[in-house]
C-alpha cells in the first residue's frame, strides 16, 4: 500500500524522492515474495536419486535475481537523478508533503505493530527483529523525504530532491550487495558461524582437552 501512495504522490507531483522512496517499498515486498515463493517450490520437490536436496537451492536463484532487479532499480533512479540535477523539474509541493506525510503515517503504524514485546519469543526472533528494523528504517527515509520537501518549500533548492533519490538509491544498492554478499557464501559453503570462537567455548567444558576439526 505504501509502494502505491508514494509511487502515485512521486509520479503526480514530481519528486524524484517519493518515487524512489516508492521503489525500495516496492523492493521489500518483491524480495519477501521471491523468498516465499521460492520456498514453496522448494517444499514440493522432495529429494530424490536426479535431486539429491530436492530444490532447496532455488532460494539462491531467486536471490541473485531479487539482487539484479534491485541494481536495475537503483541505476535507473541515479541516472534519473543525475539529469535531475542539471535540468531540475517543477515539483508540486504542498502535494508532495501530504504524499510524504501519508507514507510516513502506514511506514510508522507498519513499524508499531512489529514493535516485539518485552521478554515475549518475538523479542528473540531474528525475522521479526529484521522486519520491525527494516520498518524502522523506512519510516527514517520517508522522514528524510518529507523534510526534504519542506527545505524545498522554503529554499527553492530543487536539488534537494534528487539528492534524496540518490541517496535512498545508494541504501538500494547496499541492500542489493548484502543480498549478493549472502548468496555467494552460500554457493561457496561458507561457515555459518566462527569457528575460531567455536573452538574457545568449546574447549573451556569440563574434559574438554582438544579440538581438531569442526567441519563435517
Amino acid at each position: 500500500l505504501n509502494f502505491l501512495v508514494q509511487g502515485i504522490g512521486g509520479l503526480w507531483t514530481g519528486s524524484l524522492g517519493l518515487v524512489s522512496d516508492s521503489l525500495e517499498n516496492l523492493n521489500d515486498a518483491v524480495v519477501n515474495l521471491l523468498a516465499l515463493g521460492s520456498i514453496r517450490v522448494a517444499n514440493r520437490r522432495e529429494p530424490c536419486d536426479r535431486w539429491t536436496y530436492g530444490w532447496h537451492r532455488i532460494e539462491i536463484f531467486n536471490t541473485l535475481l531479487g539482487v539484479l532487479l534491485l541494481v536495475i532499480l537503483a541505476g535507473a533512479v541515479l541516472f534519473e537523478a543525475w539529469d535531475r540535477v542539471r535540468h531540475p523539474h517543477a515539483i508540486r509541493l504542498g502535494w508532495a508533503i501530504g504524499f510524504s506525510l501519508v507514507g510516513l503515517v502506514l511506514n510508522l503504524a507498519a513499524t508499531f505493530v512489529l514493535v516485539p514485546a518485552s521478554g515475549s519469543t518475538q523479542e528473540r526472533d531474528l525475522n521479526l527483529r529484521s522486519a520491525y528494523l527494516h520498518a524502522l528504517g523506512d519510516s527514517l527515509a520517508n522522514v528524510a523525504v518529507l523534510l526534504g520537501m519542506v527545505v524545498i518549500r522554503f529554499t527553492g533548492w530543487k536539488w534537494v530532491d534528487p539528492l534524496l533519490a540518490a541517496g535512498i538509491a545508494m541504501v538500494i544498492l547496499r541492500g542489493a550487495f548484502l543480498l549478493l554478499r549472502d548468496a555467494v557464501g552460500i554457493l561457496m559453503h561458507r561457515a555459518a558461524f566462527d569457528q575460531e570462537e567455536a573452538k574457545a567455548e568449546l574447549l573451556r567444558l569440563p574434559g574438554v582437552t582438544g579440538v581438531e576439526d569442526l567441519r563435517s
